[in-house]
C-alpha cells in the first residue's frame, strides 16, 4: 500500500528549457514522497514508546535529542532510503519534540538566527546542514507564535490541500514558463 506510483502514463509536463532540465517532467503526484517515509518514522517513534513505557517520560527526550542531533553527523547515508532523506529523521524527531513540549518552549528570534549564521560560517558539511535545518525550522516556529502572524490565522487548516496541490502546480508553472530559473521556480 505504501507503493507510490508517481508517473502516469502518457502525461508529461517537459517542454524545452523545462526548470531543472525536465528531472521531474513526468512525475505527477510527487508531492506524496514522503508518506512512506512518515509512516516508517511513525512506526519507529511506536517501538521507542513500546521500549520506554515503563521508563520516566525524562528517558525520550534524550532519545529523541541524540537521534536528531547526532543521526545526520554519524551516518553518511540514510536508512530511509534516498540521500534526499539524510534530514528526514533529525527533522521529525526534533520536530516531535517541538509538538511535545509546545506549551513550555519559549523561543526568541535570537536563537534561530545565530544556527542560521553558524551553518554558514562551518566547514563540516553535515554540521551545517543540521544547523541550517534546526535554524530554518526554529525561525519559523518563532514565525508562527508572532502576534503580526497569528492574527491572520485561517479558520482551517489548509496546509496539506496546499501541500498535496504544490506539486502539480509547480510542474505547470515549470510548463507555462519555461524560462523561470531555478530559483525563481
Amino acid at each position: 500500500m505504501l507503493n507510490i506510483q508517481y508517473v502516469l502514463s502518457d502525461v508529461s509536463f517537459l517542454r524545452d528549457n523545462h526548470p531543472m532540465n525536465g528531472k521531474y517532467a513526468n512525475i505527477v503526484n510527487g508531492s506524496l514522497w514522503t508518506i512512506p517515509l512518515e509512516f516508517k518514522m511513525y512506526l519507529l517513534m511506536l517501538g521507542i514508546w513500546f521500549i520506554s513505557r515503563d521508563i520516566k517520560n525524562d528517558f525520550i527526550i534524550p532519545i529523541c535529542l541524540c537521534i536528531g542531533i547526532f543521526y545526520p553527523l554519524m551516518v553518511k547515508e540514510s536508512v530511509l532510503g534516498s540521500p534526499d532523506t539524510l534530514y528526514m529523521i533529525p527533522a521529525f524527531f526534533l520536530g516531535s519534540l517541538l509538538s511535545y513540549y509546545k506549551d513550555r518552549i519559549c523561543l526568541n528570534i535570537y536563537f534561530p538566527i545565530t544556527l542560521i549564521m553558524i551553518s554558514y560560517l562551518i566547514k563540516h558539511e553535515a554540521f551545517s546542514h543540521w544547523c541550517l535545518m534546526l535554524g530554518m525550522t526554529l525561525f519559523f516556529v518563532w514565525l508562527a507564535g508572532c502576534r503580526c502572524v497569528r492574527k491572520y490565522r485561517l479558520p482551517h487548516d489548509i496546509s496539506y490541500g496546499v501541500y498535496l496541490w504544490g506539486w502539480p502546480i509547480e510542474q505547470l508553472v515549470g510548463y507555462f514558463m519555461p524560462w523561470l530559473n531555478y530559483y525563481v521556480f
